[in-house]
């Protein structure tokens, strides 16, 4: 907004802090657009991501299929709110020096940091793709497309894995779809949420083998290995990788305490244990102690980017908040375009023995992901081709 810049005109002589928020995903975006409304208007606050857009990554399974996704950019959601937007990389973090610096030799100073650069797949080794970054999903969208039949194979049973194999079977009926799981595929389901799932997965074609870890082999292969020790020859045209995340390195480089996952161990209040003028946020951070929820959602994006958004005016003055407290409300799946799963969970992420299924889930999902980025965005999706 045009008062906050009038703001810093009429605070000069007086002491301006500098915020910078590192990454526009749902956590990001959300919070910078809530700093924007709370923070004093002496504050200058920076935006700072690697791509001028924001990215629905709750649907990069339906990017890879060829899917139409809405185009969101930043400065559009920014609006007249008078953050700077910075697009760039961020090389490194100067924690004693309060600086983040860019691949292109650029520095940044501040005196409060928000750290939010989301997760990644795990690297997939040399013959797979990933399919839950931009990258990785409009890569796969191209072998996908290239591949006009043959044995497609997602390893991985977590909830990216089973929205990613669920999507081809359902858009690919060409494709031989098979997805193999080191655990079972209703882990933190009920047992009546469990059959359904497996059902749907039935329904679509999809054969699916658990207890199975996938290895890639000296002679540029995969290899199945059972529970045993077995192994046997993994016999597939496309390989496609979703065995977990893992955050960004930037904060482990810089001497702050991570978790096994890179996120950066914060306090109940989001600092990081190390320096309290760094707060980490989103699939960025977990809050050391039990209360430290371990699954990385966008549902626990938002709720910490909105606490923290409201609050951190209020810790720069040195007033007191409440303690975060994360909490989990279900796990909302998409088994193709007509079907779903909701599991209602606990607080603790526990499931209830409540559950939505078939059109029902895949239709409260998709209300879910349109509002969630409605509330983060402040614009309404509009759908636009992916470019």
């Amino acid at each position: 907004m045009a008062s906050r810049q009038a703001g810093r005109n009429a605070a000069a002589g007086g002491e301006r802090q500098r915020v910078v928020v590192l990454g526009a995903g749902y956590a990001g975006l959300l919070v910078t657009r809530s700093l924007a409304r709370h923070l004093p208007e002496s504050a200058e606050l920076t935006l700072v991501n690697e791509r001028d857009r924001f990215v629905e990554r709750m649907r990069m399974h339906q990017l890879a299929t060829g899917q139409v996704l809405p185009y969101i950019p930043l400065t559009e959601s920014m609006g007249d709110t008078g953050v700077d937007v910075v697009i760039g990389t961020v090389d490194s973090l100067d924690t004693d020096g309060r600086c983040v610096s860019f691949e292109n030799g650029r520095r940044i100073d501040y005196d409060y940091l928000v750290y939010a650069l989301g997760s990644r797949s795990l690297r997939a080794p040399e013959g797979a793709i990933a399919v839950a970054d931009f990258e990785s999903a409009s890569r796969l969208r191209q072998q996908l497309s290239d591949l006009r039949s043959g044995r497609v194979v997602v390893v991985g049973g977590g909830l990216t894995g089973l929205e990613t194999v669920s999507e081809i079977a359902e858009r690919r009926n060409d494709l031989d779809v098979h997805l193999i799981s080191r655990g079972a595929v209703d882990a933190g389901m009920t047992p009546g949420a469990g059959r359904r799932t497996r059902a749907s997965l039935h329904a679509l074609g999809v054969s699916v083998r658990e207890g199975v870890r996938v290895e890639a082999g000296s002679d540029g292969g995969f290899h199945e290995v059972d529970a045993d020790g077995n192994a046997r020859r993994l016999n597939a045209d496309l390989v496609i990788w979703s065995v977990g995340f893992i955050a960004s390195a930037l904060a482990a480089n810089a001497g702050l305490r991570v978790d096994r996952q890179r996120r950066v161990i914060v306090d109940d209040r989001l600092r990081s244990i190390d320096d309290p003028r760094i707060y980490a946020i989103g699939d960025a951070g977990v809050i050391d102690g039990p209360d430290g929820l371990a699954r990385m959602s966008c549902q626990t994006a938002v709720v910490m980017a909105s606490w923290l958004g409201k609050r951190l005016g209020r810790q720069i003055a040195g007033k007191a908040v409440p303690a975060h407290r994360p909490r989990f409300v279900w796990r909302n799946i998409s088994l193709g375009r007509r079907d779903g799963l909701t599991q209602f969970t606990h607080w603790d992420d526990r499931p209830l023995p409540i559950f939505l299924s078939g059109r029902t889930a895949a239709g409260f999902k998709e209300l879910v992901n349109y509002f969630v980025t409605w509330q983060v965005t402040g614009l309404r999706p509009r759908r636009k081709a992916v470019v």
